[in-house]
């Protein structure tokens, strides 16, 4: 029979961190589950330290693969995951015991999003908690991509995700931030039915010296990054009310809170794009939101 639950994991050259991984997973409550290791042409231990895994744990594979970055390393995982629900672990992370447990409620939910916490990779201290408060199941089509749009959450670990949702969706190999949240938004339209459990924990590491950390601590490639993401918003959503909602709260209001270190072009597809969104088109947007940015158009054509 196949697991209620694929792991598929990337790694590249994680041996500080992956034996810590793996035996979080190892002592889950659920033992339903299968765990894909992808080595990404790791040039540490640790390819040896997985094969430990596998030897002893038929749950576990090991696929070996040339570097091509995360987003290729978890197509192939992909390809080869045949449970109910695709959960994407990173291998420098750890899980609660319960992380895995699923309540029979949930089984039928496209996603299920699950509490995180936030701990500094250098001492371990908690950095931000995003525990769930209660579990809920929200079947309203508009009430879940509000919640997606308004609650944005890049992040894949804190969510399992059903394979009938997936199909044959992959991975963006050309982004190297933002793969996550564009997978997201393109299999939107598939979802049914979100599920919200106040079940297990997933203890993200955050790292000074990550790709996001870089782009964000520097305006010019955060500027860009924003720029590129809003096509592959537009192409890879299918309701376009979704996708100038999302646009309009995050890409819009961040290149508007940096317009004076826009250059000449990127203020004019700014202006294209205020010009392009009305108040009608963010539906999935609350009043607040909604004034907030017919505020900021008002404002940027003004000045501008």
């Amino acid at each position: 029979m196949n697991p209620l639950i694929s792991i598929i994991i990337p790694i590249y050259n994680m041996e500080n961190y992956i034996d810590d991984c793996l035996k979080s997973i190892i002592c889950q409550e659920n033992k339903d589950f299968e765990v894909i290791l992808v080595n990404d042409g790791s040039n540490d231990n640790s390819k040896s330290i997985c094969g430990k895994y596998v030897d002893k744990d038929k749950r576990f594979t090991l696929i070996n693969k040339e570097n091509g970055g995360v987003s290729s390393a978890r197509n192939v995982g992909l390809q080869f995951a045949k449970g109910k629900f695709i959960l994407f672990i990173d291998a420098d992370d750890l899980i609660s015991e319960d992380y895995l447990t699923i309540d029979k409620k949930f089984y039928d939910c496209d996603i299920i999003e699950k509490s995180s916490v936030h701990i500094n990779s250098d001492n371990n201290r908690i950095i931000k908690n995003y525990h769930k408060k209660k579990s809920i199941v929200i079947n309203n089509k508009k009430a879940f991509l509000t919640h997606i749009v308004l609650n944005k959450n890049n992040a894949l670990w804190d969510k399992f995700i059903s394979r009938e949702a997936i199909e044959e969706n992959m991975f963006d190999e050309d982004l190297k931030v933002g793969e996550d949240f564009i997978f997201r938004v393109s299999i939107a339209h598939r979802i049914k039915s979100y599920g919200i459990s106040n079940k297990g924990i997933y203890y993200y590491r955050v790292h000074n010296s990550s790709t996001m950390q870089s782009i964000t601590n520097d305006y010019k490639l955060y500027i860009d990054h924003l720029y590129t993401l809003i096509p592959k918003i537009y192409s890879n959503t299918q309701s376009l009310h979704l996708a100038n909602s999302i646009v309009a709260k995050y890409n819009i209001s961040k290149l508007f809170n940096k317009r004076n270190k826009l250059n000449n072009g990127q203020k004019k597809i700014l202006e294209d794009l205020f010009n392009q969104i009305r108040y009608n088109d963010l539906y999935y947007l609350s009043l607040k939101y909604k004034i907030k940015f017919m505020i900021k158009k008002y404002r940027y054509r003004l000045n501008f």
